[in-house]
């Protein structure tokens, strides 16, 4: 498959046959995972509302997700509540809209606990029934602590050791899980995936006593005969501890063990009818029985050893067996070894191989300290790959060395010491995202730490996705409007644009985006998805009392049911405040690429830059100016190049930023500010002189530029902003010079006069954001001189319910508010 033609995202129209049997029609809830080469769907819920999955009908659903590439197999089961729980299913058929491929999967098989072998969800291949394969054992130990039972349903996934493969979601049927018992169960799965990388175990949440306490989870594979021991000790319950029903758990080494193995395939290899084919010192007989069996691993081991002259080898048949009678070669060294002894060479080549496997997949710390690990050992590891330390702590690692991996901790590496075993997730570092995580609090990891239960989002993306190319985009053409009438007149943003806000610490820098925020509660309450715009607010190294307050003044104003708020506070670990505004961008790029419109603001990466620093000299990478890396620079230029506005071929939708960069005294010829200035589409500067003389926001219209300029401007704004900033220019340029004299002609004075009085105008409390109808109203009438007779202190209306009614009564003001 073209990876260039491959969709992003996908949708697949899913087509469920109930078959025309007595009683196969179902009342409970039905769900489906679709396995790809790229992932999976998760598990869905197929609506059972209006009376679907009934005797001989056919039963569409629409999954949208990311794209899966080839699809595998599913995962089809149901939850056995209702009165009429069991459920025949006939077939179902899986159409990949994206890639205009139809998969059939025939079942014919009963989902009942009464009927057929009484399971409830199956797996289910490509053009098969059932797919038939290894049989696990697995033994699941419930805690020997009060409470520790549960009637919730259990499900687990195993992963495989290449972290390419897993089981899907089993359900784990006919358990008790009671204090203190250990509940064992057959799993079969369709693909040999042992020795195992890791375990997911979790349950549904549902009964009356749904927490459980989970002791450890025993897998036994018999045809590796690997036995692996997982622990957990912990709850999974959202009342307890951290409030997690599901968790992966990683393997205590030390504990593992081998037993004898049972081998469900064999091999068998037949000897030519030639003269001489034959060899009497390496006869693989067994004279108590007619034949020796060996694994399709050691056969295939074999294989690989003997030259091509040794002999017919029968071709193997898929899934089945063939015999072994006689084995001949011209190889010295195999003629003088007896039976017993080929076997245990054969076997000590696989175990080697899967010591070195563990070797690859896993690592040990060598060193830890400042938030850095040194491992040895992870040798497929990636960059940038999420890994987990036996704490439980993660990492991502960012140095690839030829003797050892350096990994940055996110969390306290406290609880990591020397010796500690470290291991491969499989996955480049992702987050949760979607509708689900709107008005939420989540860390840089994409974990809720609002305390509101799980997120509920089945979606995730990578962080360092790349930026879109030069195709995709078009150019900024409709207004994001901040509510602040000296941005919206001035220093215009539009939507796609990435405009930088940037001044000294305490001079508004915050303010102005939190009132941009609250500014797009208008448009979020409206019907028209096109003129809602979703914010994403990062804080970055801020103080958490900081973070606290400005949810809070969020939800006061009803904007956190728009919003989400990703938080790396200065008390949280240097990878964690270098990774949060990736984090972020992933989540507002997930709008963006569904059509949607979002903004996201990161406060500040200055902070971001500084813990970058950190980590890269922790990494003994080498310092440049101001001890920064040397690509400090594409720190920001990847994280600001993926906010786009996409043309209609790619949705439409856009992803807006809005940077925030703290200067040193004004200085913004420093390192990080000129970074981000050549990067951003302009910037809306603030200083600390005009804060102090109460002009707020203390924007200097001199300094402040937007590139994008009056296209992202509605016509009216256009037309009656279009002197003012002339105006103030020629205001600053003689009011300098006016305050040494007094004589000064009438053109002078009515000049420094309007100035003043454009000045007051353009000042705004905080938290207070205007309509573009009421800013229009106020600008036309400073600009036009209607304002020059009254008191300057009278220019700064209050929006309240009398403008409000304006608003509604007035048709110009309706004209204006159309944007026409």
């Amino acid at each position: 498959m073209d990876p260039m033609v491959i969709p992003k995202y996908n949708k697949y129209i899913v087509s469920v046959f109930t078959a025309d049997v007595k009683g196969s029609g179902t009342d409970a809830d039905v769900f489906i995972n679709i396995f790809g080469e790229f992932g999976n769907t998760g598990e869905r819920r197929l609506n059972n509302d209006k009376n679907n999955f009934e005797k001989d009908t056919e039963d569409k659903f629409t999954i949208e997700a990311p794209n899966l590439g080839k699809v595998r197999k599913i995962s089809i089961g149901h939850n056995n509540k209702g009165s009429s729980a069991g459920w025949f299913v006939d077939k179902a058929v899986v159409d990949d809209m994206g890639n205009k491929l139809v998969y059939e999967f025939p079942i014919g098989r009963w989902f009942a606990f009464d009927e057929d072998d009484g399971k409830i969800q199956r797996d289910i291949l490509v053009g098969a029934s059932q797919p038939t394969g290894i049989v696990y054992n697995v033994r699941i130990v419930t805690g020997n602590v009060r409470g520790a039972g549960t009637n919730s349903k259990i499900h687990i996934v195993m992963h495989g050791s290449k972290g390419l493969k897993n089981s899907g979601q089993v359900f784990l049927e006919g358990g008790q899980f009671e204090r203190g018992l250990t509940d064992i169960f057959n799993v079969e799965i369709a693909a040999l995936l042992s020795p195992l990388s890791r375990v997911t175990i979790g349950h549904d949440n549902d009964g009356v006593s749904a927490g459980w306490y989970c002791d450890k989870v025993v897998v036994f594979c018999p045809f590796t005969g690997i036995e692996q021991t997982f622990p957990c000790c912990k709850w999974l319950d959202e009342k307890e501890g951290d409030g997690l029903i599901e968790r992966e758990l990683y393997e205590m080494v030390s504990l593992r063990q081998k037993r004898q193995k049972k081998h469900p395939w064999s091999f068998w290899i037949w000897t030519s009818d030639i003269p001489g084919a034959g060899s009497q010192p390496l006869v693989v007989e067994d004279r108590s029985s007619a034949t020796k069996m060996l694994t399709v691993r050691v056969a295939a081991a074999l294989a690989r050893t003997l030259p091509r002259r040794a002999g017919f080898v029968s071709k193997a048949l898929p899934v089945a067996c063939v015999g072994v009678n006689h084995l001949h070669t011209h190889r010295p060294w195999l003629q003088k070894t007896g039976t017993a002894e080929v076997s245990s060479i054969l076997e000590e080549k696989i175990l080697g191989a899967d010591t070195s496997a563990d070797l690859e997949e896993t690592g040990r710390v060598l060193s830890i300290g400042d938030g850095i690990a040194r491992v040895y050992g992870l040798r497929n590891v990636q960059a940038e790959e999420m890994v987990e330390f036996s704490s439980g702590l993660k990492g991502m690692s960012l140095n690839l060395e030829p003797d050892n991996v350096g990994v940055v901790v996110f969390g306290n590496d406290k609880l990591i010491k020397e010796g500690d075993i470290v291991k491969r997730t499989g996955a480049i570092v992702d987050v949760p995202v979607g509708l689900e995580l709107l008005g939420r609090v989540v860390d840089a990891l994409g974990n809720a730490i609002d305390g509101k239960g799980p997120l509920g989002s089945s979606i995730r993306r990578r962080v360092g996705l790349k930026a879109p190319g030069i195709i995709p985009r078009i150019s900024v053409r409709e207004p994001m409007q901040t509510g602040i009438k000296a941005v919206d007149s001035l220093v215009p943003i539009g939507r796609g644009q990435r405009e930088l806000i940037i001044g000294d610490r305490q001079t508004g820098k915050t303010a102005i985006a939190i009132d941009t925020i609250i500014n797009q509660k208008r448009f979020n309450e409206g019907t028209d998805e096109k003129k809602k715009l979703y914010c994403i607010y990062v804080a970055i190294g801020q103080k958490r009392s900081t973070v606290a307050q400005l949810v809070k003044r969020l939800t006061d104003a009803d904007a956190m049911k728009y919003t989400i708020v990703v938080s790396a506070t200065a008390s949280d670990a240097a990878p964690l405040q270098y990774l949060a505004p990736y984090s972020g961008c992933s989540m507002g790029e997930y709008f963006r690429d569904n059509g949607k419109h979002a903004l996201i603001i990161y406060d500040d990466l200055s902070k971001q830059a500084v813990a970058y620093r950190q980590m890269s000299l922790l990494l003994r990478r080498p310092p440049g100016r101001e001890a920064y890396p040397g690509d400090v620079f594409y720190l920001h230029s990847r994280l600001l190049e993926r906010a786009a506005k996409m043309n209609d071929n790619f949705g439409g939708g856009s992803l807006t930023a809005l940077p925030v960069i703290e200067t040193q005294a004004g200085d913004v010829s420093a390192y990080i500010p000129t970074n981000v200035i050549s990067i951003t589409d302009g910037q809306i500067f603030l200083e600390t002189e005009l804060f102090y003389k109460g002009i707020r926001p203390a924007i200097n219209v001199g300094l402040s530029v937007s590139r994008v300029g009056s296209a992202a401007q509605t016509k009216a704004m256009k037309q009656v902003a279009g002197t003012m900033k002339l105006e103030l220019a020629q205001y600053r340029e003689v009011a300098a010079f006016a305050q040494f004299g007094s004589d000064l002609d009438a053109a002078t004075q009515q000049l420094l006069s309007r100035g003043v009085r454009l000045t007051e105008l353009l000042k705004q409390g905080q938290y207070c954001p205007m309509a573009i109808e009421e800013q229009v109203t106020v600008i036309y009438a400073g600009v036009r001189g209607h304002l020059d007779k009254m008191e300057p202190t009278r220019h700064r209306p209050a929006p309240g319910p009398a403008q409000r009614y304006q608003v509604r009564s007035s048709p110009l003001l309706k004209y204006v508010q159309s944007g026409k």
